[in-house]
């Protein structure tokens, strides 16, 4: 129960005061809080944008009504490998990989700009964490898992070998954080002070933080949707 509880968070408003339970820990914000919280999310959005060309998709909410029907819309894309619903020993490595000469994107797809982003936070620093251990070691047992299972699923038409898909991990590791907006295609960043989910905001700086300190470089990108 103390582990279901610790990834269980929630937010809301006590006598218009925001307020978020957050890692079991409960937040109360002051309005001085807000305003930096704002201003800080604002600012890693605006400087760290991954290249508008990698995901290209329209995201159609009534006809990919799911995160999944979204990300396999690229699987048979050139350069483009979808690891959706690909969990090994319950980490995944991503939802979508987009990668060229230089670099390779690991991308983690959210719908809504809400507290799921939480769920982004978790599942980046926990890929991040396992790549960096796979790529430092000498068997790379959980990439050529992950590849296994790419090969199984058929969802990758670019890449048709372990050692090919290791050498992917030798390029510019980049994470990508990606996600829709709630209610319109307007930035985020934009009118970050029309945004009401807190635990979205503070996600989004505490992952570029660990990540930046502990290990990849993280950037974001908002999908468009109909």
């Amino acid at each position: 129960s103390g582990m279901f509880l610790h990834h269980f968070n929630t937010e809301f408003e006590i006598n218009r005061r925001p307020t978020f339970l957050l890692d079991n820990n409960w937040y109360f914000l002051q309005d001085s809080f807000l305003k930096d919280l704002n201003r800080a999310c604002e600012r890693i959005l605006k400087n760290f944008k991954a290249p508008n060309s990698l995901l290209m998709k329209t995201w159609n909410l009534k006809k990919e009504n799911t995160e999944k029907k979204y990300n396999l819309l690229y699987k048979d894309l050139k350069n483009y490998l979808v690891f959706d619903t690909i969990a090994i020993s319950g980490i995944e490595l991503c939802d979508i990989i987009k990668y060229d000469s230089q670099n390779v994107y690991l991308i983690h797809v959210k719908r809504g700009f809400d507290s799921s982003m939480r769920e982004l936070y978790n599942q980046i620093i926990l890929s991040a964490r396992r790549v960096e251990e796979s790529r430092s070691s000498k068997d790379k047992a959980y990439l050529k898992k992950c590849f296994d299972s790419l090969i199984k699923k058929k969802q990758g038409n670019s890449i048709d070998s372990v050692d090919k898909f290791l050498e992917l991990f030798q390029k510019n590791i980049k994470y990508v954080m990606a996600f829709s907006n709630n209610n319109s295609n307007n930035a985020v960043e934009n009118e970050i002070g029309k945004i009401k989910s807190s635990i979205a905001k503070f996600s989004v700086i505490q992952t570029s933080s660990e990540m930046r300190s502990n290990y990849f470089e993280l950037l974001f990108t908002q999908i468009q949707h109909e």
